[in-house]
């Protein structure tokens, strides 16, 4: 029961309270490192990595095999900026199949801009949980490797599966904002807007604080896309003004999807006023 509320209330954006909850129900339960895992997403999202990271340690340290805590830490050390530490973890990570953790390996080539070696990755066999992302993620690496056709060619299977799901399941936000990536990517600057935007309404973070805010990153990233610079920087200061687990100063240097950002005084002051937040 302090778990289920723990989870609760966090959606509700109530994180403190929810912490307390979470170490409640550790207390309870003082073997399951599940319950670690949550108090450190927890503090992941209030942008207090010290203490997600020591959270996380404690879950490793009482169930070493589960993948999980390691994809978890890696992505606490991207969040500081350290690809030598997020890589040093990801090695020291249990050799078994794990269905989420290649999202985690292309993410660290691609922050290491080591383009050939995540599509290597990605041309490799895996199972997918979010439909269209593997053909999407193709298209952007081959965008960075400066092949047009063939991110072009990626980008339309992803659309052509993408719009089905719409069609089949038209209220869930996942397909949309998906969708925008792949029109963004083929150059549909007005469709992928529309369909960015109609993720965030469908999802809205006063609705969720944990999922909502997902929402606003993709828009932010169609914005890039498509070249509206200014529209993509009002979001990623709005997020970057609350509690959100998969955004800090450090991770916007270390993402190419933001490269196209970097020469713009806008973005430059952003990164400078807020680079004391991030510890």
């Amino acid at each position: 029961i302090p778990f289920i509320m723990g989870a609760v209330l966090r959606r509700q954006g109530n994180f403190e309270e929810a912490v307390s909850y979470f170490k409640r129900a550790f207390e309870l339960s003082p073997q399951n490192a599940n319950v670690l895992g949550e108090i450190s997403n927890t503090f992941q999202t209030l942008r207090r990595y010290s203490e997600a990271e020591y959270y996380l340690n404690r879950a490793i340290s009482i169930a070493p095999d589960d993948i999980a805590n390691y994809r978890m830490k890696a992505w606490n050390y991207w969040l500081q900026g350290s690809l030598e530490k997020a890589r040093a973890t990801l090695e020291q990570r249990p050799k078994k199949a794990d269905p989420y953790l290649i999202e985690i390996l292309i993410n660290q080539e691609l922050f290491e801009r080591d383009y050939k070696a995540a599509l290597e990755l990605l041309s490799s066999e895996f199972i997918e949980y979010k439909e269209g992302q593997k053909a999407l993620g193709t298209g952007f690496v081959y965008q960075l490797l400066n092949e047009p056709e063939l991110a072009r060619s990626s980008y339309d299977s992803a659309r052509i599966l993408l719009e089905k799901r719409v069609r089949e399941f038209p209220d869930n936000p996942d397909f949309h904002r998906l969708l925008g990536i792949a029109y963004a990517g083929l150059g549909r600057k007005e469709e992928a807007i529309r369909e960015g935007k109609l993720a965030v309404e469908l999802y809205p973070v006063s609705k969720d604080a944990i999922r909502g805010p997902e929402n606003v990153r993709y828009l932010a990233q169609i914005y890039v896309m498509v070249g509206e610079y200014d529209a993509a920087l009002d979001k990623i200061e709005y997020l970057l003004s609350i509690p959100y687990q998969y955004l800090s100063v450090p991770l916007l240097c270390l993402d190419p999807k933001w490269d196209p950002l970097r020469v713009h005084p806008r973005f430059k002051r952003l990164l400078e006023e807020n680079s004391h937040d991030d510890s």
